[in-house]
């Protein structure tokens, strides 16, 4: 595993080669000093994007070389997660999910045997996610002091995703 942190503690990288050695202890004590209360969710997000790009690797789940890029600045935290995975296009998956957004609950979508159900959860978690056209890149983010108070309909939560990531928005 790599770490770069950055002098003023707003910027780290974290590479890693297999999910086995994903340091979520690392990543926690990362995101506590970001002195926000309400990541737990945004955690989980954090999660299910490491999962999926070792899931959907060109590779092996124990090969997979996996880089995360974490940013904070005074209104956001940002994590941008890479891998070289298989090309799955967002269109489509984009798609596929407002077909189902129309459901009162994103739990009930669970019950289909669409790919992407974790991607509600990502949802659920951020404020905004962006993917490249690819879906090798995912970036998630997260306001600050924000409190995720009201539950989101389907359609609310589709709001929220994006494709294309926007150049320059992890600083460092």
């Amino acid at each position: 595993m790599k770490v770069i942190i950055d002098m003023n503690k707003k910027y780290y990288i974290i590479d890693f080669i297999g999910y086995e050695n994903y340091p979520i202890r690392y990543l926690r004590y990362i995101l506590s000093k970001f002195k926000h209360k309400n990541l737990n969710l945004f955690l989980l997000a954090i999660n299910e994007a490491v999962c999926n790009a070792a899931r959907y690797t060109t590779t092996s789940i124990n090969t997979c070389h996996i880089n995360l890029q974490i940013y904070r600045d005074d209104n956001y935290i940002k994590v941008l997660v890479v891998a070289n995975t298989n090309h799955n296009f967002a269109k489509d998956l984009k798609k596929k999910l407002n077909e189902l957004k129309n459901e009162k609950s994103w739990a009930k979508c669970l019950k289909s045997q669409i790919r992407g159900r974790g991607f509600w959860i990502m949802l659920e978690g951020t404020d905004c996610i962006y993917v490249d056209e690819f879906m090798q890149s995912v970036l998630l983010i997260k306001k600050i002091n924000k409190i995720n108070s009201k539950y989101l309909n389907l359609s609310e939560l589709l709001n929220k995703f994006h494709i294309g990531i926007p150049k320059n928005i992890i600083g460092g």
